[in-house]
């Protein structure tokens, strides 16, 4: 038995693909152009992009980090 198959006779594959796909269908392309932008903010400035990702596990985050963020104006990397 494939993986393809094993996964498709599993109870409830047929909702559980569908509800993904329907999301994909009404609001995917937004989701792509909105990922294209967060990759282009951080280009060059990965140290930024991981404080970014631990950081918004706080709670002001909106205005705390983002502000950081946005007001670094050279590319936040770990010295050697």
């Amino acid at each position: 038995m494939t993986t393809a198959s094993l996964l498709t006779s599993l109870p409830g594959w047929d909702t559980g693909i569908t509800n993904p796909l329907r999301l994909d269908e009404a609001r995917g392309s937004q989701a792509r152009e909105q990922a294209a932008r967060y990759g282009a903010e951080y280009r060059g400035r990965r140290a930024a992009m991981v404080f970014d990702v631990l950081a918004s596990r706080q709670r002001r985050y909106p205005t705390r980090v983002l502000g950081m963020i946005a007001g670094s104006s050279r590319p936040l990397t770990p010295r050697a």
